[in-house]
């Protein structure tokens, strides 16, 4: 269920703006780089298409630790249901009805309940 670059630029226009490095070398902090947001909301869609647990999400998404911890911060800010129903509103009667039924057989966690829950309310 890969975004379109429209679809994404829509949603991105929802996360908060990221944080910008210190020009000077000295002054970064270490370690990898920030995982790719949109990567993540595509992992988040391949996880309900497919009702497949985090362990079966292929390595193309990245490790599914990082994006478990980035969905989940979503989840508990309020930033996942904003993005749902951000999403939800591009789709088609058709993809609607589709990703309903992902839901109700969704997988388990948090995040997941956040999206069954905000689908329930919206439509």
């Amino acid at each position: 269920m890969p975004l379109s670059n429209l679809q994404w630029t829509q949603l991105a226009r929802n996360l908060p703006p990221p944080k910008r490095e210190p020009k000077l070398k000295h002054l970064r902090k270490g370690g990898r780089p920030r995982h790719d947001d949109r990567l993540c909301f595509e992992a988040l869609l391949w996880l309900l298409a497919h009702g497949a647990s985090w362990r079966r999400l292929p390595q193309d998404f990245g490790h599914r630790s990082t994006l478990h911890e980035r969905i989940s911060q979503w989840a508990f800010s309020g930033l996942l249901a904003r993005l749902w129903i951000h999403y939800l509103s591009q789709q088609s009667p058709n993809e609607i009805a589709f990703w309903k039924k992902c839901l109700r057989s969704r997988p388990k966690g948090h995040a997941f309940a956040v999206l069954e829950t905000v689908t329930r309310i919206v439509l």
